[in-house]
């Protein structure tokens, strides 16, 4: 069954307070280009797309900015006003408006630290495989708020929006014959950018 926008896996995760230090800047784009890594000084992606089609999920990486002004150090060296990403809150529809009024999920991503003063980018399944897939092709909307530690409370920013692109069979050319199938040209299958397939004896079909 398909449906316009994703229904929640998990109701929003307790947060103790909003903080307008820690903010998504913008949206790093994940290329082969750069090794499938980003950093804050990462090109930009201007929206995303996903091919439900081929998805394996959406991967998004967030550059956070740690607007914190930073304090003396503790006696033991260890930096007071760094924060630790947790994790990011996520609604989804079709409009900003549409996602805004669905109950978000959380999503988890791994551990990074962001000294104060200074931006990260944090990679992250912000879509799950089978949510994906489920998409009805159009015009969405992402919106994420991310989620961290800081000082010994839980803290979470504003939220941001990712316009998506959601199709079938868009990002896939037609396939040629295995084994000449060329370099990888995506980091994660589905989404964002064009994937080489290409056809076995058998008729089976691979895409990187």
């Amino acid at each position: 069954m398909r449906y316009a926008f994703a229904l929640p896996i998990l109701l929003t995760c307790a947060c103790v307070s909003n903080d307008v230090s820690m903010t998504i800047d913008h949206f790093a784009e994940i290329s082969p280009a750069n090794m499938c890594m980003t950093t804050a000084m990462t090109p930009i992606l201007p929206f995303g797309t996903i091919d439900v089609a081929i998805t394996q999920g959406y991967v998004a990486s967030p550059v956070i900015g740690n607007g914190i002004v930073e304090r003396s150090m503790t006696q033991n060296g260890a930096e007071l006003d760094k924060i630790l990403v947790q994790g990011f809150d996520v609604q989804i529809g079709a409009t900003a408006a549409a996602a805004a009024a669905l109950p978000s999920f959380f999503v988890s991503a791994s551990t990074d630290a962001i000294p104060p003063a200074t931006e990260g980018a944090v990679m992250a399944t912000v879509i799950p495989q089978q949510m994906a897939a489920g998409l009805a092709p159009g015009g969405m909307v992402l919106r994420l708020r991310p989620v961290a530690s800081h000082a010994g409370s839980t803290i979470n920013g504003p939220w941001a929006v990712l316009p998506l692109d959601v199709c079938s069979n868009c990002l896939t050319r037609p396939a040629s014959m295995c084994p000449n199938m060329g370099t990888p040209q995506v980091c994660f299958l589905g989404q964002d950018l064009v994937a080489n397939c290409c056809t076995s004896a058998a008729g089976v079909t691979t895409c990187n």
